[in-house]
């Protein structure tokens, strides 16, 4: 199962985690970190209590992450 595929089908209680885990897939295959700062830097931006929003608002976060990943690069 992808990561994406995890996101979407997790369940509230793993929001946290699973940002956490699509972070750290990006840091793996992201070393210099070009990808993955700009992201932090948006997420933050627009959701400037990230990461102490509740589970319903990381979902959100979480689907957005994917809708930039997608943007930036072709992993999926």
């Amino acid at each position: 199962m992808t990561i994406e595929k995890q996101l979407l089908s997790m369940d509230n209680s793993k929001a946290q985690d699973q940002i956490d885990t699509l972070f750290n897939f990006i840091l793996e295959n992201d070393p210099n970190s070009e990808i993955c700062d700009p992201l932090q830097h948006e997420i933050v931006e627009k959701y400037p209590r990230y990461p102490d929003l509740p589970n319903s608002a990381l979902n959100e976060v979480g689907e957005e992450l994917v809708s930039l990943i997608r943007e930036r690069i072709h992993l999926w």
